[in-house]
């Protein structure tokens, strides 16, 4: 699942599915050209997606930490797959938002993602943040930035 904003919840519309489906994912909730929409809570939760990406707003992708730490105050955060499993990720926002070339880069991003060990092609410097926490770990809401580490 890719959240273009965190406020309010929108998963990402236009070229967005259409780069998940490139990059091996599976963006189910739109078909590629859809428009973006917004997202209740609830309907994350029933989704339970296995990967979660979010487009960082200003600031780059450290500009998305306190938002997302307010979705780790939400019931059934911590029951997310992509949160058991450390797969919780923040993207520049130009890798995927920005029409023009660096969309390219943003489908490279998203495969690696999705396919650690099939692409071997690192991220961009400072494009990319990773939760750190996996097997089911947890910590207190506030200390949630503390756990997306730069990921290459």
């Amino acid at each position: 699942m890719v959240l273009e904003s965190l406020q309010p919840l929108k998963i990402g519309g236009l070229w967005l599915p259409e780069m998940v489906d490139l990059s091996g994912g599976d963006q189910e909730l739109l078909e590629p050209g859809a428009t973006g929409r917004s997202i209740a809570w609830d309907e994350v939760r029933t989704f339970a997606p296995e990967v979660l990406v979010v487009a960082g707003g200003a600031g780059g992708p450290a500009g998305a930490l306190g938002p997302v730490s307010e979705l780790a105050a939400l019931p059934g955060w911590w029951g997310l797959p992509a949160v058991k499993t450390g797969r919780v990720y923040i993207l520049d926002a130009p890798l995927l938002l920005r029409a023009g070339p660096r969309i390219v880069d943003g489908v490279e991003v998203l495969a690696r993602i999705l396919h650690p060990d099939l692409v071997l092609r690192r991220c961009p410097e400072k494009a990319v943040l990773k939760l750190a926490l996996h097997g089911g770990q947890r910590c207190r809401q506030r200390l949630v930035p503390n756990y997306f580490l730069p990921y290459r």
